[in-house]
């Protein structure tokens, strides 16, 4: 391809795209919960308990972290990994491995893989897949029109069959898994697929495209989906949110504060846990804002895990910001070490860049902890239940300084957040509150039981404003394949 047309469009900053405006988030909101109640209504009685599910792809274990709290609900989810994904972060394994790391991970699980929960899959890859070489028996539900079109992605037909035998499917990264097994499916995103991949020009962003477009249902966690609704054509978007286990990311007294205590000192620790990217976590801003704070406060500690793309200039950093000493680096954890790590700081700093908050600041928020980062306020209190959640909102050192001396001097406040941050967890991302509605829509689609989209906001035509947005927004495409902010 030619560097004209690499891209069927372009983003350069979703979370500013002119239609997520309050007003249209708000009637979102509103048409999201009138098809969840709707979704209910529908399968009021319905058991699920004999049906089989399918969730398909675990980027960070996205798809692992809804499955645990459904399956204690009693529905039966199997999960099946890419067959290219052997990231030990993708692993269900990852999720419950209570241990660090000390040395080369990946190394390490190679020669000791991690241990799978039940129902978990991930078949091989099919050398080539041909349609005469194929067993009918492998390939009689694939459409022969996708075979002609699209044959050099069939390489996984027993996951795509696997996929086409559940009631219903939830897809996640690599959304055209959904198509072209002709499940009954959903979608969510992950972040890069509906940003980077989607808005390819190739058979890729075709299929990514076609992914998103044909599931039943999108379900959407963050604001900036819709932004990219719009880009793209979608209006088969609803507000379901990631969930968390309520009982297993929870508040609670951390064994690792006595050992970190014993390590370095302090009396107050401040967690980051992302990785360190100046570009999508503006992690140098975290870091000087610590900086500043510690020099008011020196007996407040930094406790760091060494890993991102920018890691290498941490040790300069340090130096140059007169942190030596007031740095605790944590080795690669499982994320059963995880939550006890969350639950021995006193503060959390995630990203002050992209204006909203993933796993690591839910994570967070389930255990209580106070969040500092940049979030888009306006967004997050349109499209969530009970509003934004009680973010401390920064994009600069002076402000993250700000919060963190806060924090640190005035006890009674940061209880107080504390409590606020958990209360809003469990109303907005919890799995207690937000499990039904999961049931619901996984029987809905079982049943294919249709949807009446023509009531969507996004259905409504694309605005001048929107437009010049988009023309512009291609203009600023990158130059090869590959993206950055």
């Amino acid at each position: 391809m030619t560097e004209s047309n690499l891209w069927h469009s372009w983003d350069p900053h979703p979370w500013k795209h002119p239609w997520l405006t309050r007003k249209n988030l708000m009637r979102m909101k509103k048409f999201s919960r009138e098809v969840l109640a709707e979704e209910r209504e529908k399968t009021k009685g319905q058991l699920t308990n004999n049906m089989r599910f399918a969730f398909c792809c675990n980027l960070a274990n996205s798809n692992y972290l809804r499955a645990k709290p459904l399956r204690k609900r009693g529905l039966k989810i199997d999960l099946h990994l890419h067959p290219q994904d052997f990231n030990f972060m993708s692993h269900p394994g990852w999720e419950d491995y209570l241990m660090a790391i000390d040395g080369d991970a990946e190394k390490i699980f190679q020669d000791k893989p991690l241990v799978s929960p039940p129902d978990v899959y991930q078949e091989k890859l099919s050398d080539n897949f041909s349609l005469s070489d194929t067993p009918i028996s492998e390939r009689y539900f694939l459409r022969y029109s996708d075979i002609l079109e699209f044959e050099p992605w069939m390489y996984a037909p027993k996951t795509l069959k696997a996929l086409n035998e559940a009631d219903a499917v939830l897809v996640t990264q690599h959304t055209y898994f959904g198509y072209l097994s002709r499940a009954k499916y959903l979608v969510s995103q992950t972040g890069g697929d509906i940003w980077f991949e989607a808005s390819r020009n190739d058979e890729l962003g075709q299929l990514q495209r076609l992914g998103f477009s044909r599931a039943r249902m999108f379900l959407t966690s963050n604001p900036w989906s819709y932004a990219h609704a719009r880009r793209f054509g979608f209006n088969n978007l609803v507000y379901l949110p990631q969930i968390l286990d309520d009982d297993e990311y929870s508040p609670g007294r951390g064994e690792s504060r006595k050992s970190w205590q014993e390590s370095i000192g302090g009396e107050f620790f401040v967690l980051s846990t992302s990785r360190f990217d100046h570009a999508y976590k503006g992690s140098h801003i975290g870091l000087k804002g610590f900086s500043d704070f510690s020099k008011k406060f020196p007996e407040c500690r930094l406790v760091l895990v060494r890993w991102g793309e920018n890691q290498d200039e941490l040790d300069i950093l340090l130096r140059e910001y007169g942190l030596e000493g007031k740095v605790l680096f944590l080795p690669l954890s499982g994320k059963a070490l995880l939550r006890d790590y969350l639950r021995s700081a006193d503060a959390m700093l995630d990203q002050f860049v992209l204006g909203y908050f993933g796993a690591t600041g839910l994570e967070a928020m389930a255990s209580g902890l106070p969040l500092i980062g940049r979030i888009e306020r306006d967004q997050y209190d349109s499209v969530c239940e009970t509003g934004a959640p009680p973010i401390l909102n920064a994009s600069d050192s002076d402000q993250v300084t700000l919060h963190l001396s806060r924090l640190f001097t005035n006890g009674s406040f940061r209880w107080d957040l504390s409590k606020k941050v958990r209360n809003w967890f469990l109303a907005n991302h919890g799995s207690t509150r937000w499990g039904p509605d999961y049931e619901a829509v996984l029987a809905a689609t079982s049943k294919s039981i249709p949807i009446d989209f023509s009531k969507s906001p996004l259905k409504e035509e694309l605005s001048e404003e929107e437009k010049e947005y988009h023309r512009l927004g291609k203009e600023k495409a990158p130059k090869t394949l590959t993206y950055s902010i």
